[in-house]
């Protein structure tokens, strides 16, 4: 059985109220959902659209799941929108087979090579994440939320760890590049130019957010002890015990003291080799150390749901950005770089 969402929509280009929730509390693909994609740009009809590319177009938005042939896509004229379907149309295939947005996420990361294009894992993510908020309720939960998928810079500043959405500080940057030399100069350099002048959420300007979520426009302070990595924490949480249906805790750590570590992870590709070598006791540069944001220690509620060596011990998690600031969180890593006695089971999601 499947109705329709509450009214949580936080991000509305997501298309998150096109889908429904199960009782089991997982998302159901409707027709509508679908129809976004065969009216998004990449399948848009322009005046050049050859006929046979417009009847497809028509019959598949009178029947979203209708099957297409191999031989109604190489009709298509347009070299370009012969690939887009063909890659549109293997995602709803996906989707299809899934049966919920939860199903083919978790698809996407245990059949191997992961072929699913990054912008469909990326909306993937968005829903999920969106779906978890239950609507306008915190507004540090929402904007950490964003770290799951949207790339963000980082800026080091006397010691507060400042984050901003990486398009919207560039966007900013090539504006005020623009506007002289050394507006060009600085960005050649790789420096934002604009993104400290972003409003850094605080509580007293947090309600703001909920007008101003779909410009992805509040740098994030990401400081030990502050508001913003007690809301990671919070989201990161959610999103295992949604998607493992496992109660966990997160904390943020400094340091790890623990003579018996025995399993880390990191949750994007500089904090996974940072924490090998530290595990490994190798000696770490300072500027490569001070590219680690956070550690976390991961604890679940049920032990028996990880390894039997792994029972009662934490699991040790790192989040870091890379040389030129770039901060690319993995939230696919909460799930399938953690010692589970078994793997995630898609099945239970259909």
């Amino acid at each position: 059985m499947s109705k329709p969402l509450p009214p949580n929509i936080i991000w509305p280009e997501s298309g998150l109220g096109l889908l429904t929730v199960r009782d089991d509390g997982f998302l159901g693909v409707t027709d509508d959902f679908i129809r976004g994609y065969l009216t998004g740009p990449q399948l848009e009809l322009i005046p050049e659209s050859c006929a046979a590319e417009r009847a497809l177009h028509a019959d598949l938005l009178d029947d979203p799941w209708r099957q297409v042939s191999a031989k109604q896509i190489t009709q298509l004229e347009d070299p370009d929108a012969r690939e887009n379907y063909q890659v549109i149309l293997a995602y709803r295939d996906r989707l299809s087979a899934a049966g919920t947005i939860e199903g083919c996420y978790l698809s996407t990361f245990t059949e191997g090579t992961v072929t699913v294009p990054a912008m469909f894992i990326n909306h993937m993510t968005q829903l999920i994440t969106e779906h978890l908020l239950k609507g306008p309720d915190d507004p540090f939960l929402a904007r950490a939320g964003e770290l799951f998928f949207r790339d963000q810079a980082v800026n080091v500043h006397e010691g507060n760890i400042i984050t901003a959405d990486l398009k919207t500080a560039a966007t900013m940057s090539e504006q005020d590049a623009n506007r002289g030399e050394l507006g060009k100069t600085l960005t050649k350099s790789g420096i934002p130019l604009r993104a400290s002048n972003l409003d850094v959420m605080v509580a007293e300007n947090s309600d703001l957010y909920w007008n101003r979520s779909h410009k992805f426009d509040f740098a994030f302070d990401l400081s030990f002890g502050r508001p913003g990595l007690s809301a990671l924490c919070q989201i990161m949480e959610r999103w295992m015990r949604h998607l493992l249906m496992s109660d966990v805790k997160i904390a943020a750590l400094q340091e790890i003291e623990d003579e018996n570590w025995a399993w880390h992870t990191g949750l994007d590709a500089e904090s996974t080799a940072l924490l090998n070598d530290l595990y490994e006791g190798c000696e770490i540069e300072d500027d490569r150390m001070a590219r680690l944001i956070s550690l976390f220690q991961l604890n679940f509620r049920d032990s028996s749901v990880l390894q039997g060596h792994m029972a009662g011990r934490p699991v040790y998690m790192g989040l870091a950005m890379d040389e030129s600031g770039r901060l690319r969180l993995k939230p696919q890593n909460l799930l399938f770089n953690i010692p589970l006695a078994s793997a995630p089971m898609t099945q239970k999601l259909h």
